[in-house]
């Protein structure tokens, strides 16, 4: 890969696939080694490793149908560092239960590697409403 927009926004997206096996193996490639996670469901910072538990324990047999679709994605590259942001919507419907619908915000903050891949070494997960509810008065 190079250092075009295109193509960091192509592995951001690549890495929130929902399917069980692909994409817990997009999203592992996607972190670097030492990568920070901070999720919405989460109350703490997440290493790599406890992304992946996490993940998993989302992509298992909990949902009957889940996805995330992406928008308003815009990414700036300098040098070999890039940050990609979006507005995201997760979509789904778990199993026994009814549809849920959660609107987010998203920001990886990636470096172009060795072999020529984008990796993130932070990623932020947040829902809209957080941000609506605790939004400042002034």
């Amino acid at each position: 890969m190079s250092t075009n927009s295109e193509q960091l926004e192509a592995a951001f997206l690549a890495a929130f696939s929902f399917d069980a096996e692909e994409g817990q193996t997009a999203f592992e490639k996607f972190l670097d080694d030492n990568a920070t996670v901070i999720d919405d469901d989460q109350t703490n910072i997440l290493d790599k490793a406890g992304w992946l538990d996490h993940f998993a324990f989302h992509s298992a047999k909990l949902w009957e149908s889940v996805e995330i679709v992406h928008y308003d994605i815009e990414s700036q590259i300098i040098g070999e560092t890039g940050v990609v942001t979006s507005n995201y919507t997760i979509r789904g419907k778990p199993v026994d239960d009814g549809f849920r619908l959660r609107h987010g915000v998203c920001s990886a903050s990636c470096y172009l590697s060795g072999d020529g891949e984008w990796k993130a070494m932070s990623v932020v997960l947040g829902p809209m409403m957080s941000y609506v509810r605790n939004a400042s008065s002034s």
